[in-house]
């Protein structure tokens, strides 16, 4: 039995033309139906059912739906990043890019997603964007199964990442942050300090320099900020 390469329909035996379309049978391939119109119509290599998106099973044989085209989705986009120069390019393609829609496809796309985004890609706002719609597709793709538990793992390590980094970003370019978890810190010993003394029974204790420290820094990041609130008081003055 075969079918039609153009647009899946049944052929008989003897037919030498496709009497739904017309196309020559020529060289048919009778272990898989392929039909393409306008958006692409997807059929079971199976039994020639009409797939609709969000299938990983077909709804009459229960095939699982997984073929090369998922691997080459994934393989075509990392080509056309290759072939744009500027970085702005790169994140528009990136972002208008189409999240696949079967099993393997989600599961390569997520993997590429999260590996550009651990090397640290200068796309990182647009992967992170796609990591979000690979995430949503596969959970609903992939239900309660163990390829999806896997990936939500990867997916909630991947974004507390995300949330460490911001913050460490933020404390780098916050001069006031800094200052406050220094004073922090400086409260944190002294009451550390005073608190270990206490126990040792010992009023030459080093840990009560470990309070004198912290009390120390503390003071030292209360001077700052004085200084800097005076500074702003007196600049708003003029």
């Amino acid at each position: 039995m075969s079918y039609c390469s153009n647009c899946g329909n049944r052929l008989g035996d003897n037919d030498k033309f496709c009497p739904q379309c017309g196309a020559p049978v020529g060289q048919q391939d009778d272990s898989r139906r392929r039909s393409h119109f306008d958006g692409e119509l997807h059929k079971c290599p199976k039994c020639g059912e009409t797939l609709n998106s969000f299938v990983t099973n077909c709804p009459s044989c229960g095939y699982e739906i997984r073929g090369s085209k998922g691997i080459s989705v994934v393989k075509e986009l990392a080509d056309r990043i290759n072939q744009v120069n500027t970085l702005e390019e790169k994140n528009e393609l990136i972002s208008n890019f189409y999240i696949p829609n079967t099993k393997e496809d989600i599961i390569d796309f997520f993997i590429l997603a999260t590996s550009n985004i651990d090397a640290g890609s200068p796309c990182l706002e647009a992967w992170y964007s796609k990591l979000d719609q690979a995430y949503q597709k596969a959970q609903l793709l992939l239900g309660n199964s163990q390829e999806f538990e896997h990936m939500n793992d990867i997916y909630h390590r991947t974004k507390k990442k995300r949330k460490t980094k911001a913050f460490i970003s933020l404390v780098f370019k916050s001069s006031s942050l800094r200052l406050f978890l220094i004073a922090a810190l400086g409260v944190f010993l002294t009451v550390l300090g005073m608190f270990l003394g206490s126990l040792s029974d010992n009023p030459d204790s080093p840990f009560y320099y470990l309070g004198i420290i912290g009390m120390l820094i503390f003071m030292y990041c209360l001077l700052i900020f004085m200084c800097k609130a005076l500074f702003k008081l007196e600049k708003s003055k003029k």
